[in-house]
């Protein structure tokens, strides 16, 4: 729960975006706290590294920093490793997947998610979203 205070500035302030020292520190001090006493702890809860991701990924969109957003994806794979069936894990790495364009891993994910929870329409709005992007692309080839 202590990393929840560093993730909800960046979560919450849509003009925490312009102040780009304040993210830097912030993020600088959730890595170096996980890496001090969270990291030698085996016992560590999947929680924690899910904020730590969210904390990086939010922090380098903000910064334009793709080494943090790829930090953040390093550890959104490790705790889907940790608990598999963990959405909270599955969705964000789809959203990174779309995002950089691995489309393929993202149907992975998107597959894996519904077969977790067949039910939930944020599925289905992943595979519109897929779908569309493959559309838009074998449109753009074509031009």
């Amino acid at each position: 729960i202590v990393f929840m205070k560093y993730y909800e500035p960046l979560a919450n302030n849509p003009d925490f975006k312009n102040q780009s020292k304040a993210i830097s520190d912030l993020v600088n001090k959730a890595n170096k706290l996980y890496e001090d006493t969270e990291a030698k702890n085996p016992s560590i809860g999947v929680k924690t590294g899910l904020y730590l991701a969210l904390i990086n990924i939010r922090g380098g969109e903000a910064l334009g920093d793709i080494s943090l957003v790829k930090r953040g994806q390093e550890l959104l794979e490790e705790g889907l490793k940790l608990a598999p069936m963990r959405l909270e894990f599955i969705y964000p790495l789809i959203d990174l997947y779309l995002m950089l364009g691995n489309l393929d891993e993202a149907q992975k994910l998107i597959n894996k998610a519904k077969n977790i929870r067949p039910d939930l329409s944020r599925n289905n709005d992943y595979q519109n979203m897929l779908n569309n992007i493959k559309i838009n692309q074998a449109s753009t080839s074509k031009k």
